[in-house]
């Protein structure tokens, strides 16, 4: 995004995306969360949580959907889901989950991540993997980062060749596909 993550409309900043600590309730915005139906979430009575999995289940096909308070924790599901105890990952080195949060991966799914070169539309997640011995399983999982084609999942995709990590594939030129 450019603007480092401020969203700007005749230069004033009207949308600040770079972190959630900076981000700043418009009078609108508190109205509409002092009037808000809410409930607890863990037992199943939040109405809006309960709105937006229900939503988000059906854009995405999936049987359920889980609501994550933060992208931290988002991408630590995630990396656990999809590699499981003890599993790899591929990442760029400068996206979060790599250069903030590996950490979280690694001590709480004894996960690890393999570190590519941060990818651009010229250099797709092939070009980084490191040559690996047929002994070893590939990584089960390859972090994008949305932020490479200015929020676009679209752009992003075109970046790491559509961002399908085939799973246990002999060469490891061929884990990311269109």
């Amino acid at each position: 995004m450019a603007g480092g993550g401020r969203v700007r409309r005749y230069g004033e900043v009207i949308a600040e995306f770079r972190s959630d600590t900076v981000t700043r309730a418009t009078r609108e915005m508190w109205e509409a969360m002092a009037n808000a139906r809410v409930g607890d979430d863990v037992h199943g009575e939040d109405p809006t949580v309960n709105e937006l999995e229900e939503r988000v289940v059906g854009r995405v096909g999936m049987e359920t959907a889980l609501c994550l308070p933060n992208a931290t924790q988002a991408n630590l599901v995630a990396v656990l889901s999809h590699c499981g105890r003890g599993g790899e990952f591929s990442s760029g080195v400068s996206y979060h989950v790599f250069q903030d949060e590996a950490g979280g991966a690694s001590a709480l799914g004894a996960s690890s991540a393999i570190r590519l070169p941060s990818m651009t539309r010229d250099r797709s997640a092939r070009s980084g993997q490191p040559r690996r011995s047929p002994l070893f399983d590939l990584p089960a999982a390859l972090s994008r980062k949305h932020g490479l084609g200015k929020g676009s999942a679209d752009r992003s995709n075109r970046c790491v060749g559509g961002g399908r990590a085939r799973v246990g594939t002999a060469d490891p030129s061929r884990r990311a596909t269109r």
